[in-house]
């Protein structure tokens, strides 16, 4: 690429790359035959980047060609990497549950994708990254498409924290991404409005931000770790309107307690495009930064994300705008949750 800006703007350029696509490239300066050069450094993507145009697309000789997800994963798995979501199963569309493919086609089209809801069952998946080109499901699209086995959201309410149970969790064994939405159902009900008055003017809003709690349980979802078999547990305590979210495994990839807001990793790169692709979540690493931007600017105390002695990560949210509450996991704990 030639360029006859001054030096200055190089830093410019690359700042108006990752506000288009995210991609944060290095840009060096080279001369060659008397002509200035800029040169952008692109490391391979560990998952796929849409383009402007939302389209995903790859190399192919001098042009770029158009690729669909599941195809873009199947190569990342031949040539780098291992991602036990981004395998092939021995399932296909024929296991995919009329109830899971209602609740993607809301998902998208409430986020955009305005022809979600009249696209085909294979085109959809396909576009979702997991139907691979021989027909098959991958991991990732079994857990969210295909009948559960067991309960992976277990969502109950005390009346104080390590109290009694106003609401038991529900057994949601044989639904799949359907989990979610009654999760989001549960959640909804018990996170009631409240008035908040400024003057002669009054609003309504939600006793905890209604964006931190939906981060939270996705987050717990997407970064838990698959082989255990405890569902992510969600726990709403009505006295003081707190919300705990414990997700199985710890932290991964080097991030701690005192790091998430400023490392990124994602424990199955796989399943978290595919959420990403369903629109639950935006991009990598910004769900931490928007639980506590939504509860700071309503004046609550920030969440607080630990890692518990059994492995667990957990998040704790409180209503009130000073809270003396402390994590608690449920096995060491003895929670209802």
């Amino acid at each position: 690429m030639t360029c006859s800006e001054p030096l200055s703007t190089r830093n410019g350029f690359a700042n108006s790359i990752h506000e288009r696509v995210d991609v944060a490239p290095p840009v060096e300066e080279v001369e060659v035959n008397g002509v200035r050069l800029l040169v952008l450094l692109i490391s391979p993507a560990p998952e796929p980047i849409d383009d402007t145009s939302g389209r995903i697309r790859w190399r192919v000789g001098a042009h770029c060609a158009p690729v669909d997800r599941a195809e873009w994963w199947q190569h990342r798995q031949d040539v780098a990497g291992y991602d036990s979501m981004a395998t092939a199963t021995a399932r296909t569309t024929e296991d995919v549950t009329d109830g899971a493919m209602v609740d993607a086609r809301r998902y998208m089209f409430v986020t955009g994708s305005e022809d979600a809801r009249t696209i085909g069952p294979s085109d959809l998946l396909r576009r979702l990254g997991v139907l691979r080109p021989d027909g098959r499901l991958t991991q990732a699209g079994v857990l969210l498409f295909c009948p559960a086995d067991r309960t992976d959201i277990a969502m109950s309410m005390l009346d104080v924290e390590g109290g009694d149970v106003l609401l038991p969790a529900s057994d949601l064994a044989g639904l799949s991404i359907e989990q979610l939405s009654v999760t989001e159902d549960r959640l909804d009900s018990v996170n009631t409005d409240i008035t908040v008055r400024g003057g002669f003017a009054e609003s309504r809003i939600r006793r905890v931000p209604s964006a931190a709690v939906r981060e939270a349980v996705l987050n717990a979802l997407v970064h838990r770790d698959w082989l255990q078999p405890d569902p992510v547990t969600v726990t709403w305590s009505q006295a003081d309107s707190a919300l705990q979210v414990i997700s199985p495994g710890g932290f991964v990839g080097g991030i701690t307690s005192q790091t998430l807001l400023m490392q990124r990793f994602a424990r199955h790169p796989a399943l978290a495009d595919l959420f990403r692709a369903l629109g639950l979540v935006e991009k990598q690493g910004l769900g931490v930064d928007r639980m506590y931007r939504e509860m700071v600017a309503l004046g609550r105390r920030p969440p607080m994300i630990v890692e518990g002695p059994a492995r667990e990560s957990g998040f704790v949210w409180s209503a009130a705008t000073r809270s003396s509450r402390s994590w608690r996991s449920p096995r060491t704990s003895g929670s209802a949750a």
